[in-house]
């Protein structure tokens, strides 16, 4: 919209209306001008003076009814639609192409409006490469603004110095997120990440689980180890059973320590991966979420958790590839 006096877009919808109907008034006028002058341009090489005046006067009184629509139209309403991906003038469709300069040139924008339609412009333009920014908080203290925008469960702060004129923008993860707000501004925004926060709260509990299940199944096999000790180590069978407890001891113990070491970071529990194979029905390449516990402390002959859409399935691990990108 062009702007008048102000950066304020609060404008009277009756002018608004109003100055569309006359913009568009005007530009049927401003056709039959065209096809007048071309008709006077005739009738001039004609020699058809008697035609050539009624054209001439006709074409000053479509002038004179111009110049009244103007008082009126002093709004233009730009429009940019995406389902159809085209730009409107008021109901009338332009070109992206140099709409800047021709709103200019025509006298439809002033010079403090370019900035502004050269804006509008960009993001038409690049409109198909926009995502939704859902749960965006901005906090001012002072010369600091920092705007928080929640993308799944992490987040992209950007730190704005008004009077230094210094931006950074940063990729933190939900706790991260709510320490860093905190500590530049003193406002607690862990509402923004309540959904994650349990989550983490669930995950916690569930790792607390499978560390006492841990710890009670290698006790159990320690004791299974104490007997077999006092059984003929000779025998190929007592040999390989025990070989294998105390190799299931050493793999609970390095699980147990993982857990305890809180190196499971993904902050819902789950990590991303595709499957290798076909597979409960899953087609090989599908990307699915993986449970991060299951996955982390499961032998490669183990099942582990997989979600596909809404479906929580069991499959092997040594079907499943874990996106280089993630941690566990």
């Amino acid at each position: 919209m062009r702007i008048v006096e102000s950066t304020s877009i609060d404008i009277n919808e009756d002018k608004k209306s109003k100055s569309l109907i006359a913009f568009n008034e005007i530009a049927e006028l401003n056709e039959k001008l065209l096809d007048l002058e071309s008709l006077q341009n005739e009738y001039r090489s004609a020699g058809n003076i008697k035609a050539l005046k009624e054209a001439t006067m006709i074409s000053s009184g479509i002038v004179s009814q111009i110049t009244n629509l103007k008082k009126d139209a002093n709004f233009v309403l730009y429009k940019y639609v995406a389902e159809e991906n085209k730009v409107y003038m008021n109901n009338r469709e332009v070109f992206l192409n140099n709409l800047t300069e021709d709103a200019f040139a025509s006298g439809l924008i002033e010079y403090s409006d370019k900035a502004i339609l050269e804006t509008f412009t960009f993001v038409a333009k690049h409109f198909n490469k926009y995502n939704v920014a859902e749960n965006l908080v901005e906090v001012t203290d002072g010369d600091i603004k920092i705007a928080t925008i929640r993308v799944n469960e992490k987040a992209f702060v950007f730190r704005n110095n008004t009077s230094a004129k210094v931006t950074t923008l940063n990729e933190f993860s939900a706790p991260a997120t709510i320490d860093y707000v905190a500590e530049n501004t003193g406002i607690d925004i862990s509402f923004m990440f309540k959904d994650v926060l349990e989550g983490q709260i669930s995950l916690k509990e569930r790792i607390n689980q499978r560390i006492e299940e841990n710890y009670e199944l290698i006790s159990f096999l320690k004791d299974q180890r104490n007997i077999l000790a006092e059984s003929n180590k000779n025998i190929p069978e007592i040999k390989e059973a025990d070989i294998l407890i105390n190799s299931e001891i050493k793999r609970l113990e390095r699980n147990t320590n993982i857990l305890e070491s809180d190196k499971l970071t993904r902050n819902d529990g789950f990590i991303n991966g595709v499957l290798l194979v076909d597979s409960e029905g899953i087609m090989k390449g599908t990307e699915v979420k993986v449970d991060a516990l299951d996955y982390t402390t499961s032998s490669e002959e183990d099942m582990v958790s997989i979600v596909n859409g809404e479906e929580i399935l069991k499959v092997s691990k040594r079907s499943i590839e874990i996106s280089p990108k993630e941690t566990i």
